[in-house]
């Protein structure tokens, strides 16, 4: 499931799909040969290996969906997707097959009011820098205010 659905999204992506050990001589050389020839246009690699019982090796565009497949699904779960795009539908059967465990974290609308993040120096910087920010915004809205009662008073003395 887990081949099936990287080959699906390297192929919709026009991506290249590389697995890689740094134990495996062979991978390592598959890898380098192919970062040569995203960076420096050096001739592409074209042995594909889509065996899911070994390292895959798929460049792009050599891979097609009917090769690919359809995800796995049980019966009972056909009823519940309600996929109207291909990679939904694999994002559920992918989910159905591996369930997805939520994790409760405590998220911060603002990463600097996170403790984990306390920094004295770059706290204090920024809280001056939010003063005068505020500072700043007061007092062009005062300007902006003063600027409207003026041009007021310019119309209501040339009627």
């Amino acid at each position: 499931m887990v081949c099936k659905t990287l080959r699906f999204v390297s192929h919709i992506n026009g991506a290249s799909l590389q697995f890689y050990s740094s134990k495996s001589d062979a991978l390592v050389n598959k890898v380098r040969q192919l970062l040569s020839h995203f960076a420096h246009g050096a001739a592409a690699s074209h042995t594909m290996s889509m065996d899911y019982t070994k390292p895959l090796t798929v460049p792009a565009g050599s891979d097609a969906l009917g090769q690919i497949g359809v995800p796995s699904l049980s019966s009972g779960e056909l009823g519940k997707i309600n996929a109207r795009v291909p990679l939904e539908l694999w994002k559920q059967a992918y989910g159905g097959f591996f369930p997805q465990i939520s994790v409760k974290s405590e998220k911060f609308e603002d990463p600097c009011k996170d403790p984990k993040y306390l920094e004295p120096a770059v706290d204090s910087m920024r809280a001056q820098k939010e003063e005068d920010l505020e500072r700043y915004r007061k007092e062009r809205e005062k300007k902006a205010r003063d600027l409207a009662r003026q041009q007021g008073q310019m119309v209501s003395s040339k009627t």
